[in-house]
Formats: structure tokens, sequence, C-alpha cells
């Protein structure tokens, strides 16, 4: 890393301590205070479109874009398709602190709601924050969890900081650039229109290109979603919304999916923020499930103290080899080589690596699916039980069909994909059904309704419209519906 390169990410942490230290900054807002509750059931769309507040700012750039979002439809289908949910937790924060509702759709943005995405400058996480930034804004970034990835508290890292620069600027558009570009960007800006005589508003501001963009793009986006019909937004289900659990220890993630009933897969899916095995042994003790997993909150929690994984980290000694560590530590060495990713038995001097600190038996299945990713990454690998992939660059119906087994028709019917329709890179494909179902195609009848087909095959009206990808409209005649029936 280069001297000027690291003196900009010194510039940057110093800035939102600044802040902080001003109190411009409150430390740990609880906007999830409440985050176990249950979600609104109020449909994603409409809560969306009654909390902007920020529709009186008009440019021809906004309504530029708002084109392009409408030209970029399917795209944005995708997008909701797979992150959708993250978006309510992120609308109840930014509606408890009375912000403008178009807030809420930075992550679309920023990252296009995948929890764990990273930019070529190393910005993390669904709001994009570099290291710097985040932990200056009390997020923790360590061996454990990186907390940029924490869709809950980076959201409420993310509104602090942005309530923030508006103490400082004074106007939400001034306050997005500052966001994209740094809040010493835009001073810098508005301090050479001053001198200049020139006006000192976001539009007529000399900012990089990106930030001349980001406002109209984020206002146009929001416009544009106000037509949830014409651009064929998919129904993003309130059930799929994350909710806070207890745990009381540190779970592992292999307990922690059997006590609750979820995959190893959907615990770190809805867990991105975990870069191990488990909770960190120090806390928070606490889990992120869909809220149709709220009834499994009291099997998760466990007496403080009783069977929690503890571990240390050591350096490599001279004459260390890992059987030795394994004796020394009364484990296996297969232990320590999964738990540190080691393919082999070689070590060197001055490596650091995870040992238990005590008897302990973490379960291979866990280990496994951390070792088999290294650092988590969007949707976890191939995993016994799986039933969702996310599109890669690159891939067809055709790789993926004969990876997983099945038939490029079979994936067609399971995702309500049409003859001519591709892939997109983003869009979560399903390539196993669901445990203990089976397929049947129902072809819809005039006097058919989403509620009924939903009561004669033992289903759920949600389930009706996630598998077929509808909106809130009429069920379209003659249109062959996805039904996974219980066996």
């Amino acid at each position: 890393m280069g001297a000027r390169h690291r003196a900009r990410r010194a510039t940057h942490a110093l800035a939102a301590l600044a802040l902080l230290a001003a109190g411009a900054l409150l430390p740990a807002t609880p906007a999830f205070a409440n985050a176990a509750a249950a979600p609104a059931e109020a449909e994603l769309w409409p809560r969306l479109a009654a909390q902007q507040s920020l529709a009186h700012i008009e440019h021809p750039r906004i309504a530029l874009w708002e084109r392009r979002w409408r030209a970029q439809a399917a795209q944005l289908r995708v997008i909701f398709e797979q992150g959708g949910h993250w978006l309510y937790p992120v609308i109840d924060a930014v509606e408890a602190r009375g912000l403008p509702g178009e807030l809420a759709l930075i992550p679309v943005i920023e990252s296009r709601l995948l929890t764990q995405a990273e930019s070529h400058k190393s910005a993390v996480g669904l709001w994009q924050m570099r290291a710097p930034t985040a932990t200056a804004l009390g997020l923790r970034i360590d061996d454990w969890v990186d907390e940029r990835c924490d869709p809950l508290k980076a959201t409420t890292a993310a509104l602090d900081y942005l309530q923030a620069l508006h103490d400082r600027f004074g106007s939400w558009p001034l306050t997005l650039a500052a966001y994209n570009a740094g809040q010493g960007r835009v001073a810098r800006a508005i301090r050479s229109a001053r001198r200049g005589g020139r006006p000192e508003g976001y539009w007529d501001l000399d900012l990089p290109t990106e930030s001349v963009d980001y406002v109209p793009r984020l206002l146009g986006l929001a416009r544009a979603l106000h037509d949830v019909e014409g651009l064929r937004l998919p129904w993003v289900d309130p059930q799929r919304a994350p909710i806070v659990l207890p745990t009381g220890g540190a779970r592992d993630v292999e307990t922690l999916a059997a006590l609750s009933g979820a995959s190893i897969a959907e615990i770190y899916a809805y867990n991105p923020q975990l870069r191990r095995w488990a909770l960190p042994p120090g806390g928070p003790w606490r889990v992120l499930l869909p809220q149709r997993r709220a009834n499994v909150a009291p099997t998760l929690r466990i007496e403080a103290g009783a069977g929690l994984p503890h571990w240390r980290r050591i350096e490599v000694q001279p004459g260390d080899s890992l059987g030795r560590l394994a004796a020394e530590h009364q484990t296996r060495v297969r232990l320590i080589q999964r738990a540190n990713g080691l393919t082999g038995d070689r070590i060197r001097i001055g490596e650091p690596l995870w040992v238990p600190a005590g008897r302990l038996s973490v379960p291979d299945a866990t280990l496994q699916a951390v070792a088999s990713r290294g650092r988590v990454t969007g949707q976890p690998g191939a995993l016994p039980g799986q039933e969702w992939v996310t599109v890669a660059p690159g891939d067809s119906l055709w790789r993926l069909s004969r990876e997983y087994g099945q038939s490029v028709a079979q994936l067609r019917r399971w995702n309500a994909m049409g003859r001519d329709e591709d892939l997109y890179p983003g869009q979560r494909l399903r390539v196993a059904p669901p445990p203990g179902r089976r397929l049947t195609l129902h072809r819809v009848a005039a006097e058919d309704s989403l509620p009924g087909v939903a009561e004669r095959y033992g289903v759920s009206v949600g389930e009706l419209r996630r598998w077929n990808r509808l909106g809130s409209g009429r069920l379209p005649l003659q249109r062959d519906l996805v039904v996974f029936a219980p066996e």
C-alpha cells in the first residue's frame, strides 16, 4: 500500500472520529432495539413510497436516471428477488429516525443488496464502508466478525454517519454526495465555489463524475419504484425479513442450524458477518434468522458458560508441528487443520493459528463449510441439501444443470423461467426442490385466486408468489404455476 493511499485512509478515519468527538455521531444508536419483534406485514413497495420525502427535488438528471432504471427493470427484479428482504430492517430504521425514505435505497446503489459485496476500493457490505470509517463508527472487524457485513449493525452505523453529515452540510443532496465522495472532498468543492463567487448547491459544485451522478441515480431509482406494476417488481415476503434471536453463548454454526431447523447455508446467508465456524467467544451472542423461524428462539438460548467453544490464537514457534500442537492442546490434527483452513501438515514459524483452549469438539460439517469457502463471500458453496445458488458471470443453465445433476428444462420449471429467458449475474436460482415436496404445475383458470390455489395444495400464498415471481396483480390466465406441494 502506497504512502498516499495510507494517508487518504487515515484522513477518512480521522474525519469520522472528529464527528464522533464533536457529538455529531451518537454512539450505538439503538435502531434495532426491538429487532426481535415481527417486522411490519405491510408490503415493501407501498411502505417505501409512503416514506419518500425528497420528491420536491427536481433536475433533468433525475428524470434521465429514472428512465435508465426503467430500462433496467429486469436487473432490478433480480436484485430485489435476491436481497429485497434486507430492505425491511433498513426501512424500519429509516422510519424510526424520521429520515427520508429514499435513504433506504442507498444499499441498492452501493451493493445491489449483496451483504458481502466488496469494491475495488475495499469497501464492504450493504453500505460499502471502508475499514477505517467503519471502525470509527463503532463496527467490529477482526478474525471472528466483519460487522460491515452485518445488515443491522452496518445500517445503524451508516444512518448515524448520514445524520452527522446532514448536520454538517444542511441538505440531503450535499449529504449524499459527502457519503459517496467523502466529506472533505465536498467541503473543498464548497470552499472553491465560495471563493469564485459561484453557487454552492450540489448541482453547481465541481465534484467527481461518480458523485455528480450519485444523487440523481438514487432519486431516479426512488421515483421509478413508484411504478411497481410497470416494472413487474417481485413481492418480497416479510417472512424472509431478518430478526435477532439471542443465543446466550457462543454457539457453533452447525449447532445453531440443528436447533433452528435452518441449514448451515442459511445461517451463513443471514449472518454474513461471521468469518469462522461459531459466534465470537466474547460475544455478541445473537444470531439473525428469517422471521418465519421466530418460534425457535427458546431453543437457541443456553446458560452462560455452558458448553461454549473457547479458542485462543497462538504463533507457531521453532520446533512446533501440528502433531505436537494437537497433543499440547488435547485435540486432533484434523481439527486444527480445518479451523485454520490448512490443506497439509506444513506450518511456518510465526504463523498465527487458532487452537482450542481446553477440550473441544467442533462439528466437522461446520469446519468443512468454513474451510471450503475461506472468507465467506456471497452465497455459501454447494452443501448437502442446498436448494439455491447465486448465478455468477459466465454461468449458463446448461452448465448449472450439469453441475447439480438436473436437466435444463427442470431448472426452467423450478424457477418459473420462460423459454427465452436468460440468467443474470446475481440471480438466485433454485437447483433442488424443497425437502419433502414434489413439483406440480397448476394451470390457472378464470375462477382461480392465489389463496384458493394455496389452500388446494397445502402451501402458503407467499410461497406461491416466491416460486412464480408474482407481483401483487391478478393471476395470468392459462399460465402454469409452479407448486411444490407436500409429499
